[in-house]
């Protein structure tokens, strides 16, 4: 015997989307394409940083930990980026002087590490603003 479970015979209330919440939303994505489109547009990324930077004070506490989690690897993904490039120049300065010490494989793994990291966080981003959730923690460094 199943249990009773109370019927209501009240009509459902389907209510509209909210405007502002599709037009936050939106916005989010966009600036992840932009960031997405970094290797192929090379001003991208600062066009969607400039974008994070003013939108996320107004923002509801789901745009402002998506904006927060961008900002956030835009900088790390840039200074680690310009670390790599230094110890890439250096190591190969030191192969055309005959000094190879043998650490382009290292720089190289640093740089192609960062990418994946960079890409990663871009799309853990876009699942978690399509599916209308904030992120858990956008001052890690992970996800």
């Amino acid at each position: 015997m199943l249990p009773k479970t109370p019927s209501s015979e009240a009509p459902v209330e389907i209510q509209a989307p909210d405007k502002t919440n599709i037009k936050r939303n939106w916005l989010l994505l966009a600036t992840y394409v932009l960031y997405l489109a970094s290797p192929f547009i090379w001003f991208a990324p600062f066009v969607a940083l400039i974008i994070g930077y003013v939108n996320r004070k107004g923002s509801g506490n789901l745009a402002f930990t998506h904006y927060h989690f961008q900002i956030r690897t835009f900088w790390l993904t840039f200074l680690v980026g310009i670390a790599g490039s230094v110890l890439y120049l250096l190591t190969l300065s030191l192969f055309i002087s005959g000094n190879d010490v043998g650490l382009a494989w290292p720089v190289r793994s640093i740089v192609q590490g960062l990418t994946v990291w960079y890409y990663a966080r871009m799309l853990v981003g876009i699942v978690q603003a399509a599916r209308n959730l904030p992120i858990k923690n956008p001052r890690t460094w992970m996800f």
